[in-house]
């Protein structure tokens, strides 16, 4: 076992460098694009894989549905919840959702809610 204060160093390096990584792995699984290869001007354009953002709203709404998606893992989900009916894995499990109302505010802001760019594509195919 390391020293508290080697760990703490390395924990202190490392870590941010690390969460970094995940982080843009799990955009470009997203997107299709490496975030930091991508330019300011460019980060308001579409990414290059499609994905539905839904909001859902109301009392106890992230405990509600976190169990109709199931756990991540597919795996150890329950028949008929969305992650084991579509999900193949914990990286590709069919589904996000927040685990927080916090988290879910913070990340309504990067989806960018409030722009309703779905509304084109309905349009495209139901008018």
């Amino acid at each position: 076992m390391w020293p508290t204060e080697v760990r703490e160093a390395l924990a202190g390096t490392l870590g941010p460098h690390f969460g970094d990584h995940q982080f843009y792995s799990i955009m470009n699984f997203m997107t299709g694009q490496w975030a930091p290869d991508v330019s300011a001007d460019d980060t308001i354009c579409e990414g290059k894989v499609r994905c539905m953002t839904l909001v859902y709203a109301g009392e106890n709404a992230v405990e509600k549905i976190r169990e109709i998606l199931g756990p991540t893992d597919p795996n150890k989900a329950a028949p008929g919840s969305v992650r084991k009916e579509f999900g193949t894995d914990i990286m590709v499990n069919a589904a996000h959702a927040s685990d927080s109302p916090e988290n879910a505010l913070r990340e309504i802001g990067i989806v960018k809610v409030e722009e309703d760019t779905i509304k084109r594509w309905y349009d495209c195919y139901f008018s």
